[in-house]
């Protein structure tokens, strides 16, 4: 499965399935790629990724068997690359103040998050 993100090819081949899902796969691209997150989906209310690091010195241009923690079916996958150099992306300001919200939220979320302790 090859896709084009702004005149960039990335192709994803060799997928292992397990019952239907997708748990390793293999890629290539024509530009040079520094990270790879893996996302396993919603497995019992705990999700979790792999994160692929290359150096972005020397980023690469494919690799092969990357999966999901403990070879869970595989939801999401991101690449990440550099863009050139000098030119700042041109992002909405609603995405900007979502992307802010969310992560004020998710910090509230971890200071109000308690740990469940057993009475004695």
């Amino acid at each position: 499965m090859a896709r084009n993100y702004g005149g960039k090819t990335i192709t994803i081949y060799d997928e292992t399935l397990n019952n239907g899902e997708p748990v390793s796969f293999s890629w290539s691209a024509d530009i040079p790629v520094c990270f790879v997150i893996v996302k396993t989906g919603n497995v019992e209310g705990s999700v979790s990724a792999h994160l692929y690091k290359y150096e972005c010195d020397s980023p690469v241009r494919g690799d092969t068997g990357l999966g999901a923690p403990d070879g869970k079916g595989i939801s999401h996958v991101t690449f990440c690359w550099n863009g050139p150099e000098g030119v700042v992306p041109d992002v909405p300001l609603g995405t900007v103040m979502a992307i802010a919200a969310m992560m004020v939220a998710f910090g509230a979320y971890l200071a109000l998050r308690k740990p469940k302790s057993i009475p004695l």
